[in-house]
């Protein structure tokens, strides 16, 4: 089986690929043949139509490119992560969402389901300023630390036995 971090690192290019071609090749390493992907404005089944979703969603959102923003966390065939986009003159719609979605015994995913949310390029809690993350902080306390702090920059992985490759 696949590690579930190369998984979701994939899963990430998919969607920022724009060449036709790797971005189809990253869709069958990724998914499922008749793997899905839906959230509240899109659905995708099989390798053909999540590849039409990607392009489509890439036509809709010029310049922007999805990054890891959360740990992976995974336990038996489930996986959970979220990511952002956007946020930038270049793109200064915020994009964000959190993905859940299980895996097949190959390691590629079955089911994706996401939740995602939208804002303006301005940090809603100032005065308009723009977006900036914020770091991380490190440690086993890393998690709780940064939901007080609010930051959305947490480190890639956690251990799991499942993230094990």
């Amino acid at each position: 089986m696949t590690n579930v971090n190369e998984t979701v690192v994939r899963y990430i290019a998919a969607w920022n690929e724009r060449d036709p071609k790797r971005r189809r090749e990253l869709v069958a390493a990724t998914w499922t043949e008749d793997g899905t992907n839906v959230d509240a404005h899109r659905h995708g089944k099989g390798h053909g139509a999540i590849d039409a979703m990607l392009a489509t969603t890439q036509a809709q959102f010029p310049g922007y490119r999805l990054n890891l923003i959360s740990g992976i966390e995974a336990h038996n065939n489930f996986v959970r992560f979220s990511w952002a986009a956007g946020g930038s003159n270049e793109a200064p719609l915020y994009l964000g969402g959190t993905d859940f979605a299980t895996l097949a015994p190959d390691g590629r995913i079955n089911i994706v389901a996401g939740f995602h949310r939208r804002r303006s390029g301005t940090d809603e809690m100032t005065t308009g300023r723009p977006i900036t993350p914020r770091a991380a902080p490190a440690g086993p306390t890393a998690g709780a630390a940064a939901i007080r702090a609010g930051v959305r920059n947490t480190p890639l992985s956690r251990s799991c036995p499942r993230n094990a490759g």
